[in-house]
């Protein structure tokens, strides 16, 4: 719906609002009512505008058209509603003052000239009726102001265009003082006027009862009820200012009759709550109420009992000697009350113009505050008599030397942040050159940049000469995917899909790790421009704002092709000689072995002591191949696990039996603290002896003696803990990130006292690792290391009882016969070694 349209159904409601207020009517006093069509018609000039409010009045006042049978007040009420517009729109933004204007002017000037020369009504008449219309219309102004104020103040809120955006503080006091003092005005000069009509009717009600009771009085006296004896004792209430007396029948009919009796004529009668048995006949006749009313006459009906077909004597008395006195009093009343509201007027314009005053005069004086603080120019605040203004000029006042003075201090320091900016800008500019070179110097490594949807933003000199692309043909085209394997990224995507139970596939595959970890490092292989495969490391880092909110992801990869290569040279040349050495190695240590049993015969004690310290060499050559051999078979993969669930107690004393001789060799004693009875594992037997065995050959190794080496187990939730602990010297804190590391020890010296070859807790980690378990140690210096692995516990499931006599995998081998001989199977090709 459009502007016009939405006005025209506004001014139809107010029409309709306008036209049904006139037919309310409030009695003040005799005669006098006020209506309240005119309160739709202030609405209107107050939201719509002049049009609105001419058509609101025109069809409101048509309404006193059809009540008073004469145009003159649909006239006046539209003549009104155009000059309060015309007011209202020039400045008078006050509806009563701007309404009482009107009336003072055309009161005089028009209204009273209309009344007596054209109606024809007396001069005192027409005053009072333009002093009543005034007044009603100043009145409804009131109510039509504080309407739109509390409208206003309930549902505006900055959107509503056909409301006043804000209430004005004067109009509101000058509303609601004028309110305050016309009710207190009004109400007391009504009710006295009121009092005033019941207490005359009242009087002439007794004065009728009196006349009534002296005619009943002779009536009674005469013997002779004859026609003219009863006409006769009625004779004489003619002389006392009735009217008419009469004698009803039983059917209120007139029997006897003296004087002149209206109430047999048309006419209405009304009976006054005034005083019992009065009542007044009015004629039926168009004229106003008023003239009605004087041309009326008072009844007063005294009811007979002791009469045969009589049933009340009938006094009436002309209405007009009262009416006029009612009248006069009606006119003193009025002009009081028109005179409290014009004076109510006066004062609470007034009043609220001295109480407002301060307040214009402090918002004169701060209107300019804001330039004068900024360009320092003193400001001088009005003062008030009135406390409250006084307080709020005082805190202004205070408040423009602080902001006067803050605005200085701002000046000052936005000189200096601009000097500083210039400053900061500059070391941008410089660190930005300096990471620009970085980068572009950065040949050797390929540092690739995306946002948080995966789409390159940066490619450096190194990925471009890794890759062979410009930057101009990846950067905002492509993401890092575009240069991976795919069935790399496939099985990558699979894995981290079953490690986080949902669906993982694209860009998403390489910045899981780094958006829950912040870093992930693992090797990848590149496919450049030419489509030549090329194994990198790649270490995808997350980017955070200053809000730490990751931005985007930063990919940095360095060519392990070369690496790969050593890497294979080196795993080439291990099999090649684990292999080579292995073969004589075995001979030799099988020579020496039968050299040492007494096979060929006594040995001399020499020859003994040179041969044992040949064997010891031998095996521990021997153990250091091996231990080759499994970290070749590990990083190739091929080192094979049976994996069976079966309980580590037995398979933790069996190591424990195993390792004893060395430790009573070193003097050191192992000791088992198993609190796992029962517990299973599903592991590699041979495999976790191989374990346990590094780890206590460390702990005894590294044990002074006469101390104890303990083996502890407990659960945890759903794992198995075992800790080897010992007493020896510990591990130094700079040795720590190292302990597991390939070839390392902690004193890797030419004169080191303690032997190994550096190989058997990286051996340990792999093969825990490949049983779903994991290592770690503390340790203290001097004090010693505990060394523990976990295990994931197995549930203990009914099964069927194995047969003891059917051999299987946990118990062939673990027990064998005491006493038993064995024959040893050598397999070589070398023909100078002797058959055995």
């Amino acid at each position: 719906m459009n502007v016009v349209a939405k006005q025209a159904m506004a001014t139809l409601l107010l029409a309709v609002v306008a036209f049904a207020g006139n037919m309310i009517s409030l009695p003040l006093f005799f005669g006098v009512h006020f209506i309240f069509g005119s309160v739709a018609v202030m609405l209107a000039v107050n939201l719509l505008g002049l049009r609105s409010a001419v058509c609101v009045a025109l069809v409101g006042g048509a309404y006193t058209w059809v009540l008073w049978g004469h145009p003159y007040a649909m006239l006046t009420l539209t003549l009104e509603a155009f000059a309060v517009s015309l007011l209202y729109r020039r400045g008078v933004k006050n509806l009563v003052l701007a309404d009482l204007a009107f009336w003072l002017v055309m009161g005089p000037v028009a209204l009273i000239p209309l009344y007596t020369m054209v109606i024809g009504m007396d001069g005192s008449s027409s005053s009072m009726i333009a002093l009543k219309q005034a007044l009603n219309g100043v009145f409804n102004a009131l109510i039509a102001g504080l309407m739109v104020k509390l409208l206003v103040w309930r549902f505006q809120s900055g959107a509503i265009n056909w409301l006043p955006p804000k209430i004005r503080l004067q109009e509101l006091l000058f509303d609601a003082l004028l309110c305050l003092t016309l009710t207190a005005g009004m109400i007391p000069i009504i009710i006295n006027n009121q009092n005033n009509i019941i207490n005359n009717e009242q009087r002439l009600a007794d004065e009728l009862k009196l006349v009534v009771e002296e005619a009943v009085e002779r009536l009674n006296q005469q013997s002779d009820r004859s026609l003219d004896s009863q006409k006769g004792a009625l004779l004489p209430s003619l002389s006392q200012s009735a009217s008419g007396v009469a004698i009803l029948n039983l059917n209120g009919t007139p029997t006897v009759q003296v004087g002149d009796l209206h109430s047999v004529l048309p006419g209405d009668i009304r009976s006054r709550a005034s005083a019992d048995n009065l009542s007044i006949w009015l004629p039926k006749s168009g004229d106003n109420l008023v003239n009605r009313w004087k041309a009326g006459f008072y009844q007063y009906l005294l009811p007979i009992a002791d009469w045969p077909n009589v049933s009340a004597l009938l006094v009436e008395r002309p209405a007009a000697p009262l009416i006029e006195n009612i009248e006069g009093e009606r006119n003193q009343s009025f002009i009081m009350l028109s005179g409290i509201a014009f004076v109510s007027i006066l004062a609470t314009f007034l009043l609220s113009r001295i109480l407002i005053q301060p307040l214009t005069r402090l918002d004169k004086a701060s209107r300019y505050l804001p330039e004068k603080i900024r360009y320092q120019v003193s400001v001088a605040l009005p003062q008030s008599r009135v406390a409250e203004y006084a307080v709020m000029s005082s805190s202004l006042q205070d408040m423009s030397y602080a902001l006067s003075y803050n605005f200085l201090e701002l000046e000052n320091a936005r000189a200096n942040l601009k000097q500083e900016v210039q400053d900061r800008t500059r070391e941008l500019a410089s660190t930005s050159d300096l990471l620009s070179n970085i980068l572009a110097a950065s040949t050797e490594v390929a540092i690739i940049a995306t946002d948080m949807r995966g789409v390159i933003t940066l490619f450096n000199t190194g990925a471009e000469r890794l890759l062979g692309y410009h930057p101009a043909e990846v950067v905002d085209e492509h993401s890092p995917a575009f240069f991976h394997v795919p069935d790399e990224v496939k099985e990558r995507s699979q894995a981290l899909s079953d490690q986080f139970n949902r669906t993982i596939t694209g860009f998403e595959t390489f910045v899981t790790i780094p958006m829950l970890e912040g870093a992930e490092t693992r090797e990848w292989h590149y496919v450049n421009k030419q489509g030549q495969p090329i194994p990198v490391t790649l270490t995808v880092t997350a980017i955070y704002d200053d809000n730490q909110v990751i931005t985007g992801f930063l990919g940095i990869a360095q060519d392990i092709t070369e690496r790969k290569r050593h890497e294979q040279m080196k795993n080439e040349f291990i099999s090649t000689v684990s292999h080579e050495l292995r073969t004589p190695l075995t001979s030799v240590s099988g020579a020496l072995s039968l050299v040492l049993g007494g096979r060929l015969g006594d040995i001399p004690d020499k020859a003994q002591k040179i041969l044992n310290t040949a064997h010891r060499n031998s095996e521990r050559l021997a153990l250091l191949i091996n231990d080759l051999l499994d970290i070749e078979k590990i990083a190739a993969g091929q080192l094979y696990f049976d994996m069976q669930v079966q309980p580590i107690d037995p398979i933790l004393e069996q190591c424990l039996d195993e390792n004893k001789a060395y430790g009573a060799e070193r003097h050191v004693d192992i000791v088992l603290n198993s609190k796992t009875a029962d517990a299973e594992v599903r592991v590699d037997k041979q495999r976790l002896k191989q374990i346990l065995a590094n780890l206590l050959s460390n702990a005894i190794k590294f044990s002074p003696d006469g101390a104890t080496v303990t083996v502890e187990t407990k659960l945890e939730k759903d794992q198995i803990i075992v800790s080897v602990i010992d007493q020896g010297c510990g591990i130094s804190e700079d040795f720590h990130p190292k302990i597991f590391q390939k070839f390392a020890q902690a004193d890797s010296t030419n004169t080191r006292q303690k032997g190994g070859t550096g190989l058997g807790l990286a051996i340990t980690r792999e093969l825990v690792e490949k049983m779903k378990g994991t290592i770690g140690f503390k340790s203290t210096q001097e004090k010693g290391s505990c060394f523990y692995f976990q295990l994931p516990l197995h549930e203990t499931v009914k099964t069927k009882p194995i047969d003891q006599d059917e051999p299987t995998d946990s118990n062939v081998g673990d027990k064998p016969t005491i006493n038993s001989s064995y024959n040893i199977l050598v397999v070589e090709d070398d023909p100078t070694w002797p058959a055995c």
